[in-house]
């Protein structure tokens, strides 16, 4: 993933003061006596970091927690107390990574932009989630896709290979004891929750982006009175790791009505998506040929290129600005007959590394409601990607042996605590509706929309209100909703 924000960050805020307007436990320092786990303090580690050219105190340390709460085995996560300098210090805030299954510590430095404004008012501690990062046991299986490059590929294949893939990778952690159904967020929320009354806090707050907001969701329900306040980025719904065709297609139409009167409008006859649905009916007859090399063995082959591959592309293209601003250019070559630079990324997508597995067990693990799966058959039909969204959950969770966390998980939590929610207007994964869905269980919701803004835009860069609304928020200065202007869309030529 390209944001770094999604990359994320499982931060944790310990503190050892008292920040102005905070009426509520603080924090403890790693130096003076708690009620925590003295396992934990004693095993903690000097290991300080330089972040944007200032020094920060820090310490590491792992905590051992149950890999199955129902049983008594364990698994580890490592964590990194930063200090802040500030004078005063309050409320402790988790920021959850993003993924899932992406590191945290060792993506830290490329977080900077984030961090160190946090870091101004407040302590963090960084967390690799349970199946990510430096956290044992390791959970990447060292198996990838490879799809054939010679001949067309469909949905059910790529699903096939993936299952077989999976049920690889279960096998092999299964000799070594490791119950992959042990890594879903329920349990991932647990641990965090373990941290905090390791490190003896009475109070945290949340910060989750993407796949962090889903499990920052989860930990509020499961321990609300655990958690003071939340901010959430990119908000990923319990019920919504499946994503839907109408968002998808809201963010084309957009884009369309950007286009009107260009030189790319008029070669995309009809529109993007019109021109963009010829293509893939064309595909659909007859694959697109290019030839390419074989990145594996050097060989040239000639690359068939079908409807699947091109939605696949589309849908994941679509997290990002640079893609979705290539996207009309795109489709005006192919629509025009010519699919070569549809190739390389067509190449990515046929042959990738898989995530670590806890990646996929979470997903599955936290399902599809089947009111969601009747409202993505409902909208497929009329969007211009078709039934692309559809959930490949059912292949993985029967694959890794995993169990549906069920209705109860999916349920939208209901809290009377202060949340920030940020949201990009071109987003088609974690759309701002989402967001809106939760205010009537937040009533002290603040949402920030980001004009123009996509999934993996890094949002603390794109205005400096950003930081300004984080840090206001940290220090407990009241809100309201806002609407910020974003990067002006600037869409590569033909």
């Amino acid at each position: 993933m390209n944001r770094f924000l999604t990359f994320g960050l499982g931060v944790l805020l310990g503190s050892s003061g008292r920040a102005a307007q905070v009426d509520a436990p603080t924090a403890p320092s790693p130096e003076s006596d708690t009620n925590g786990s003295e396992e934990v303090w004693d095993s903690l580690e000097e290991s300080d970091v330089t972040w944007q050219g200032r020094t920060f105190a820090a310490r590491k340390g792992f905590l051992s927690v149950p890999a199955n709460r129902a049983r008594g085995d364990e698994l580890q996560i490592e964590f990194l107390w930063v200090r802040s300098p500030a004078a005063t210090r309050g409320i402790p805030t988790v920021y959850l990574q993003g993924g899932p299954g992406m590191p945290t510590i060792d993506m830290a430095p490329v977080m900077t932009p984030l961090l160190v404004p946090l870091l101004e008012v407040d302590d963090l501690i960084l967390v690799d989630q349970r199946g990510s990062g430096r956290s044992l046991p390791d959970l990447k299986c060292g198996h990838a896709v490879r799809m054939p490059l010679d001949e067309p590929v469909d949905r059910a294949g790529v699903s096939r290979a993936l299952a077989d893939l999976l049920r690889g990778c279960r096998a092999h952690f299964a000799a070594d004891g490791i119950e992959l159904a042990d890594y879903n967020t329920r349990e991932n929320a647990d641990d965090v929750a373990a941290l905090a009354a390791a490190l003896g806090l009475d109070h945290i707050r949340l910060f989750g982006s993407s796949y962090g907001s889903h499990l920052a969701l989860a930990l509020i329900a499961r321990h609300p009175d655990l958690v003071d306040s939340a901010i959430l980025e990119a908000v990923s719904l319990p019920d919504s790791i499946i994503k839907l065709p109408a968002d998808y297609e809201f963010v084309l139409a957009s884009l369309e009505a950007r286009l009107a009167g260009t030189e790319l409008a008029r070669r995309l006859d009809g529109g993007l998506r019109r021109a963009l649905k010829r293509c893939l009916e064309r595909a659909d007859l007859e694959p697109y040929v290019v030839p390419v090399i074989d990145p594996d063995d050097g060989r040239s082959v000639s690359l068939p290129i079908g409807s699947f591959d091109l939605v696949n592309v589309v849908i994941d293209g679509l997290r990002t600005r640079e893609f979705t601003l290539r996207l009309p250019a795109l489709v005006a070559r192919l629509d025009a007959g010519d699919a070569t630079d549809w190739a390389p990324l067509v190449l990515e997508h046929r042959r990738w590394s898989a995530w670590p597995v806890s990646h996929f067990a979470m997903r599955a693990a936290s399902g599809l409601a089947s009111e969601r799966h009747e409202l993505i058959l409902e909208q497929a039909p009329a969007s211009t990607l078709g039934h692309a969204l559809e959930s490949t959950c059912w292949s993985a969770r029967e694959a890794l042996g995993v169990e549906d966390l069920g209705p109860g998980f999916r349920a939208l939590p209901r809290v009377n605590i202060p949340v920030l929610a940020f949201s990009g207007s071109l987003d088609p994964q974690t759309p701002p509706s989402a967001v809106e869905r939760l205010r009537p269980g937040m009533p002290r919701l603040v949402h920030v929309v980001i004009e123009d803004a996509f999934h993996a835009d890094p949002f603390v860069l794109l205005s400096p209100r950003v930081v300004e609304l984080l840090q206001a928020f940290l220090r407990r200065v009241p809100l309201k909703d806002e609407t910020l202007a974003g990067p002006p869309l600037e869409f590569a030529a033909y």
